[in-house]
């Protein structure tokens, strides 16, 4: 029985460059180099080496739901006089205002 090959595209500046694009069949990973690289396939996505993001706690949205208290807010100690939440629900209110917008833009095409 024949065995089907996995095909694998790889896009770098150089032929001798460690960084580049890996794209499989599953999987997509953008490396820098052996030990620096984010995977994404269908177990999950990885990401290997030091992480920085560049964001505000409010501007992180978990589980679709909570979003992270103001940082100024977050550096006031947590007590029983002054209980401080780490999470805050804030519904994605803006998808329907955006929605809204567009819906009202291709609308007036049709007039």
């Amino acid at each position: 029985m024949a065995e089907t090959l996995e095909t694998t595209k790889v896009w770098r500046a150089t032929r001798t460059a460690s960084a580049g694009f890996q794209i499989t069949e599953d999987s997509a990973a953008l490396v820098g180099n052996k030990e620096h690289f984010v995977l994404a396939n269908d177990k999950g996505v990885y990401v290997s080496g030091p992480f920085s993001m560049i964001a505000d706690a409010a501007s992180i949205r978990r589980g679709g739901l909570f979003t992270g208290v103001n940082d100024f807010l977050d550096m006031i100690p947590s007590t029983i006089l002054t209980p401080n939440p780490k999470n805050v629900p804030f519904p994605p209110i803006f998808v329907l205002t955006k929605l809204t917008q567009d819906l009202s833009y291709f609308l007036s095409f049709l007039a």
